[in-house]
Order: C-alpha cells, then structure tokens, then sequence
C-alpha cells in the first residue's frame, strides 16, 4: 500500500526516528529509530547475562538513509560499507558498482585496509585474473570520478569467498587478505 520505486516503503507506524549527521559522508544521515517494537538491547561478550540498551531508547541502525517529503525511506548504503580514505568518505558500494561496469562477469569484491598514509585504501578480491591496476584508474577517471575511489591493490582468489546466500562475503575476505 506505501509503494515508491527506488525506496523500501515508510517507516511503520508509531516508529519514532531522526537522522544523524554522520563524518564524511554529505549524501544521507544514519537512521535511529524509537518504538516499543525495536530491540531491547544487546548482549555483549564481557557482559553475557547483561542486556545493553540503545541510549535513550535510540537504536542506531547503521543505515545511511534519505527520507522523501512523504516519508519514503531510500537507502543509500551501511556506515561499515564506507571507507575513509585521505579524509573524504568513500562508498565501498558505489565502487563496486563501477567496477561491475567494468568486469561485468566478475566475481568481486571491495574491502578496506588500513593505511598509513590515507587512513584506508580500498582492495578489490576478484576471481578476475587479468583485472589490472591501471586499466581501473583510467577507468574511474573516465567516469569523472575521484582517484581515492580507485582500488589501490588487487588480491586474485580462483573461487572468492561466498555467502550461502551467492553474495559476496566480506568479511571472510578481509580477514584472508589481512593474515
């Protein structure tokens, strides 16, 4: 009934929100949410029998989010899926989205490492052998994009790590890069 392409409808009734200015990141603010039907809180490691609530009774979701005149939530990616490289905010997601463009038939990933000069760097983990450093910078720069966006490593895998899901697993990959 609350249907608008592009968006994943409004928020449900009752729920309570505001948006958070999030460092770097101009295009979205992180959504909070308040209502009786959110989580109570979370259990953490050192504290296992003990139920952390969300300050205030505001749960941060993680979501960079835009929300229309008429309340149509749009998501335009995750806090965890931006890098910040050289100060600017970078999303991981709209890289991967170029690099589709460019090795359509890839099966990729992006992650971020640390770095010591820029504070991260991006790595693309692909199953494509021939994805080649300077052919993706001439590419982002065709598109009139920032070379922070360029991945500044390549780390090739036969079979990339997988969800059960057939997404991509980031987190598998970046620990494999890290060791």
């Amino acid at each position: 009934m609350h249907i608008k392409e592009g968006t994943v409808g409004r928020l449900l009734p009752d729920v309570q929100y505001r948006l958070i200015d999030a460092e770097g990141i101009e295009d979205g603010k992180v959504l909070a949410v308040k209502a009786d039907n959110v989580m109570q809180g979370y259990m953490t490691v050192d504290a296992p029998l003990c139920l952390k609530a969300p300050q205030n009774g505001w749960y941060e979701t993680g979501d960079v989010v835009k929300i229309d005149d008429e309340g149509f939530v749009s998501i335009l990616g995750r806090v965890k899926r931006f890098a910040k490289i050289a100060g600017e905010m970078v999303s991981i997601a709209a890289v991967e989205e170029v690099l589709e463009k460019l090795y359509p038939n890839a099966k990729q990933g992006v992650v971020a490492l640390a770095d010591e000069k820029k504070g991260e760097k991006l790595v693309l983990v692909t199953n494509n052998e021939n994805a080649d450093l300077a052919e993706m910078k001439a590419f982002f720069k065709e598109q009139n994009l920032s070379e922070l966006w360029c991945p500044k490593k390549v780390v090739y895998m036969k079979e990339p790590p997988l969800l059960g899901s057939g997404k991509f697993d980031y987190q598998t990959a970046l620990k494999i890069i890290s060791e």
